[in-house]
């Protein structure tokens, strides 16, 4: 009897709950009608998992900014540059804030990281170090980059021609360039302690999803099933890796020598808490938040740069006239008796506008993270309340027609002026591949700088065939945290 009526009173609850929920304030953004504790999901499920796609379908009927009632929040989605812009740059502090995840706080012990850290005077703090930290690494990148890139070439030229799929050389190099940097070592690929960070990154990312039952049901990582127990053990292996790593480095560190990217972060730290005279940032920033932000380059950095150099190599091989034209220039410019560097990328103008063009057309980052409102505010003329979650479909800023002539065509001069210069691609305000704003990507100019080195030095060397008699890859991919290419294979040639 008492637990009959207690089940009632949670039934009771839940629906008094879910019905103040989808009580709409006045002028909000329009949107589909929601339904008692379902919201919208009939809204959007039909396009699940491509969920862009069936936000870029709302749009066209119910405008660039609408309302949607999911997993129990108020979800505002914007699919326009316009309105996009003046939600994180008008307004920055408006949206800035991060709903609470029961995944990222899992991970990230207690949402103590960048991407998943709630906007806050904390958040601020880590920001500046991170910034501080990455300006202190920065003249080291280049060495550690091209050691990583030139065993690739080797692996790659091994293949002797033969078909293969780039994913997992790739990958395997970018995880080394991360290891090389964040730790200042890098490790040969059938190494114990390589093998258990190429675990936790791909099991890692593969917990990591935009819609996930776990966080509407936290209690599910108690149950006896397997994505419980890799949840266990990612966050293990985050431990037996970060841990030792993070306090090796704190106990030798030496101000006077940046080892690494660690080194870059305990230097930062300190050289902040010179500047406050409060030293207000010692009570702020923790090891733990240190960690975490070393975890964020693995988990932001490996998949990432790895699909989007996967999307590259799909795109080259599609388009063999565009590869030929970069190859062309980059032997204009580098010649054949060196490799090109850093310094070559302020000439290399059609590289530049491929690798535009590469994010714009596959835009990996298709979603936003999501952003909440940290206060009652507007968008567009429209009410948006405190605690609204507002999310951002770069899909359909990437395709939008009104902003791209052709947005569906692969099409590298859309970056270039009449005469050949690469347009200044902060005043292209319809591309948001690193976001915009106070949660703009941290790494942008880093990762930035990776891709150029890998790819100027792989087209030097080599050119991306498809093998006779196999399809093309795929330009319409698969989605999950990212938008991958489906599985593919080429041939790589070295060019002399």
């Amino acid at each position: 009897m008492l637990l009959e009526g207690a089940l009632a009173v949670v039934v009771v609850s839940v629906i008094v709950v879910a019905l103040r929920r989808l009580q709409k304030p006045q002028n909000l953004p329009p949107g589909p009608n929601p339904l008692p504790l379902l919201g919208n999901t009939l809204d959007i499920i039909g396009s699940m998992p491509d969920v862009h796609l069936g936000f870029t379908k709302l749009a066209k009927y119910y405008g660039d900014i609408f309302t949607l009632y999911l997993q129990g929040n108020r979800v505002v989605v914007i699919n326009s540059a316009s309105v996009a812009r003046e939600a994180l740059i008008l307004r920055k502090d408006d949206f800035s804030g991060r709903p609470y995840s029961f995944i990222g706080d899992f991970l990230t012990r207690g949402s103590k990281d960048l991407a998943m850290g709630d906007f806050s005077p904390t958040l601020i703090y880590q920001r500046k170090l991170v910034h501080t930290a990455l300006r202190l690494y920065m003249p080291h990148l280049e060495d550690a980059l091209c050691a990583e890139i030139d065993d690739l070439a080797k692996r790659l030229k091994a293949s002797n021609g033969n078909p293969i799929d780039p994913k997992n050389d790739v990958f395997l190099t970018i995880l080394n360039v991360i290891c090389k940097m964040v730790f200042g070592e890098s490790f040969i690929m059938s190494d114990p302690e390589f093998l258990k960070i190429v675990e936790y990154n791909q099991v890692g990312f593969r917990l990591l999803s935009p819609v996930s039952m776990f966080n509407m049901f936290p209690w599910m990582i108690h149950l006896p099933i397997q994505t419980a127990r890799d949840f266990y053990r990612v966050r293990d292996l985050q431990n037996e890796i970060l841990n030792p790593k993070y306090l090796y480095h704190k106990s030798t560190y030496d101000s006077t020598v940046i080892r690494d990217l660690t080194d870059a972060l305990l230097k930062a730290k300190s050289e902040i808490e010179e500047e406050e005279e409060e030293n207000r940032i010692s009570h702020v920033i923790s090891d733990d938040h240190l960690i975490m932000t070393i975890a964020d380059v693995f988990s932001a950095g490996a998949e990432t740069m790895t699909t989007t150099i996967r999307w590259l190599i799909a795109c080259l091989v599609n388009f063999p006239d565009v590869q030929a034209k970069a190859q062309s220039e980059i032997d204009n410019v580098v010649g054949r008796e060196r490799l090109p560097t850093l310094e070559d990328r302020k000439k290399l103008h059609y590289l530049e506008a491929v690798l535009s063009e590469t994010h714009r057309f596959c835009t990996v980052a298709y979603l936003s993270l999501p952003h909440k409102a940290t206060r009652d505010s507007t968008l567009n003329g429209f009410h948006i309340p405190k605690d609204t979650v507002v999310m951002f479909n770069v899909w359909a800023m990437h395709h939008d027609e009104r902003e791209w002539d052709r947005p569906y065509e692969f099409n590298p001069s859309r970056f270039l002026d009449p005469k050949g210069q690469l347009i200044d691609i902060a005043g292209i305000k319809s591309f948001l591949p690193f976001s915009a704003g106070r949660r703009v990507c941290s790494g942008e100019s880093l990762a930035k700088k990776e891709l150029f080195l890998v790819v100027s030095r792989l087209l030097h060397q080599f050119t991306f065939t498809n093998p006779p008699g196999s399809p093309l890859p795929e330009l319409v991919g698969e989605v999950g945290m990212n938008h991958f290419p489906k599985p593919f294979q080429v041939r790589v040639i070295e060019r002399y």
